[in-house]
């Protein structure tokens, strides 16, 4: 069970640092990139959450 919680968490922080690298230089989209960088994080944390309520299900 582990396993799978460490892969999710790694896959969101490498997933997390990598967005944040292609951050515009642009004030313009500035926010227009924060909010895509909170969308990604929740979509992240959503599917970890996933991860844990099935593996409670397992036997």
């Amino acid at each position: 069970m582990f396993d799978v919680l460490e892969c999710c968490s790694m896959a969101r922080d490498t997933a997390y640092a990598v967005y944040e690298l292609m951050a515009p230089v642009s004030q313009a989209d500035d926010e227009a990139w924060r909010r895509e960088l909170r969308a990604l994080r929740r979509c992240l944390e959503g599917a970890k959450k996933s991860a844990l309520l099935a593996l409670e299900k397992l036997p």
